[in-house]
């Protein structure tokens, strides 16, 4: 599969597709991170307090581990959320549409993304703010016209 990018006039959207895909990196760690602190709390459940010990109230450890994996989901969620709203559009060239779901991708980033992700949405926003307001690059010169031939 090639891989696209934004119109070679517009160096503040390349900038911006750069801090996007650092940001999908930190999803993919988000999500990879809190799934596996989910999934070792629900072992540690299933092996320490689901069997022997009913009455200590055996479903207050099994909260946490719920919530990580939930968090596991909803860091997903924001990576595909922002692979779609915000990567593909700029690949496309669609700066105005990336630019307006920047701002949802942003609170997915600073909840789900371990911050880092959100603060790199930001800068990844205000560099497409600067693509949105600067002029469109000027089309590329027609050809040259082909030379007149010649007979002999």
């Amino acid at each position: 599969m090639a891989v696209a990018a934004p119109p070679p006039g517009r160096p503040a959207a390349q900038e911006a597709l750069t801090y996007v895909k650092i940001a999908l990196i930190f999803f993919l760690i988000a999500f990879i991170i809190y799934l596996l602190f989910g999934i070792w709390g629900l072992v540690t459940w299933f092996t320490y307090y689901a069997w022997w010990a009913p009455w200590i109230g055996w479903y207050a450890p099994l909260i946490w581990p719920v919530v990580e994996l939930v968090l596991a989901f909803l860091a997903l969620f924001g990576y595909f959320y922002v692979r779609s709203r915000i990567y593909a559009p700029l690949l496309a060239g669609n700066v105005h549409a990336a630019h307006a779901a920047c701002v949802v991708g942003i609170v997915f980033g600073f909840i789900f993304g371990f911050v880092i992700a959100g603060i790199l949405l930001i800068l990844a926003y205000m560099k497409l703010g600067e693509a949105v307001a600067a002029p469109p690059p000027a089309p590329p010169p027609p050809p040259p016209p082909p030379a007149p031939a010649t007979t002999s």
